[in-house]
């Protein structure tokens, strides 16, 4: 098995603290927030539905009920878009 270096293990070691401290003060993120995290409405919807990212619905009956979406959950799908070529033909 290939060890991993230490300086990526404590990369990786800082991200799994960080995803506790989200855990442990369950912070959020609103839909809107989360949509730009994950890249697309669409995206987070699938994520929902898969059951990857935990949301909590208010307001459920309303038609625009207002979405918690678990911040640590959130930020194990964020997704970096690649910057758009303004100077493409």
């Amino acid at each position: 098995m290939m060890e991993i270096p230490k300086s990526i293990n404590d990369k990786l070691q800082h991200m799994e603290d960080v995803y506790a401290v989200l855990r442990k003060n369950k912070i959020t993120f609103t839909k809107t927030q989360a949509t730009k995290i994950v890249g697309s409405r669409a995206m987070l919807e699938r994520l929902r539905a898969s059951g990857k990212i935990r949301v909590i619905i208010h307001n459920v009956a309303y038609r625009k009920g207002q979405w918690e979406c678990n911040a640590e959950d959130v930020l194990r799908h964020a997704h970096d878009k690649p910057a758009k070529n303004r100077n493409s033909s």
